[in-house]
C-alpha cells in the first residue's frame, strides 16, 4: 500500500471510528418519559428499556418535532407508536407533520367516526402511508417490549356518544419503574370511574 493510501485510510478510520461513537452515545439506552412542552396542549414521548418509542399526543402545532429533535438523534427518523387521546386539535394538530417526517410503526386511537376536520386529515396519512390502526376501547391491552398499556376508557358506549372529549382513549402505561395515567380530555364522570382502577400515576425508584 503506498504511504499516501496508508495515511487516507488511517483518516478514514478514525472519522468513522469518531463518528460511531457519537452516535453510539446519542442512542438513548435507558426507559424514559418525556411530557413535552408543546404550548395549550399535550404530547408525551415514552422510550422503552429495549429501544420502542411511544408518542402520545403531539400538541396544537409543529412544536413537537422541535421538542423531539432535541431527545431523539437527527438521524433517528422512526416511531414505533402513536397514541391519539382524541380529535380537538390542541391534542393532535402535530401529528400531521409527524406522519410526513417519520416512518411510524402503528396508531392507535378509539376508532371513533366524524371527529374533527384535523383529525379527518390524520387518518388520511395513516390510510395512504398504510400504516396499520388499532380502534381499542376499556378491557383492551397490548403489551410492548418492557410496558403494558391497559385501556380503562371510553367505553362503546362513550366511543359512539355525541361528546367528544368523554370519549377520549384513557391509558394506563406500567412497567417495572412507573404507573401513568393518560386521560386525554375526559370529564369528572369518566375520570371517577378511571380511578377506581389506578387512583393516582406513580414513579417507583
Amino acid at each position: 500500500m503506498e504511504p499516501k493510501q496508508k495515511i487516507s485510510f488511517s483518516i478514514l478510520f478514525v472519522l468513522t471510528a469518531i463518528s460511531a461513537f457519537f452516535l453510539l452515545k446519542s442512542i438513548p439506552n435507558n426507559s424514559a418519559v418525556y411530557f413535552l412542552p408543546v404550548g395549550q396542549g399535550d404530547s408525551s414521548l415514552i422510550i422503552l428499556e429495549t429501544g420502542e418509542k411511544i408518542l402520545i399526543d403531539a400538541g396544537p402545532s409543529n412544536q413537537v418535532q422541535s421538542e423531539l429533535a432535541k431527545i431523539l438523534p437527527t438521524y433517528d427518523r422512526y416511531l414505533d407508536l402513536l397514541i391519539i387521546s382524541h380529535g380537538d386539535k390542541d391534542h393532535i394538530a402535530g401529528f400531521v407533520e409527524i406522519l410526513e417526517r417519520y416512518s411510524v410503526g402503528a396508531v392507535i386511537g378509539t376508532g371513533r367516526k366524524n371527529e374533527t376536520e384535523i383529525y379527518q386529515s390524520i387518518s388520511a396519512k395513516i390510510k395512504a402511508k398504510q400504516i396499520p390502526f388499532l380502534g381499542l376501547k376499556e378491557k383492551d391491552s397490548i403489551q410492548i417490549g418492557t410496558v403494558k398499556l391497559t385501556i380503562l376508557a371510553p367505553s362503546e358506549q362513550e366511543v359512539f356518544s355525541g361528546a367528544q372529549n368523554e370519549a377520549s382513549l384513557v391509558l394506563l402505561l406500567q412497567n417495572s419503574t412507573y404507573n401513568i395515567l393518560y386521560t386525554g380530555d375526559i370529564g369528572e364522570a369518566v375520570e371517577k370511574e378511571s380511578r377506581k382502577i389506578i387512583p393516582i400515576f406513580t414513579f417507583r425508584s
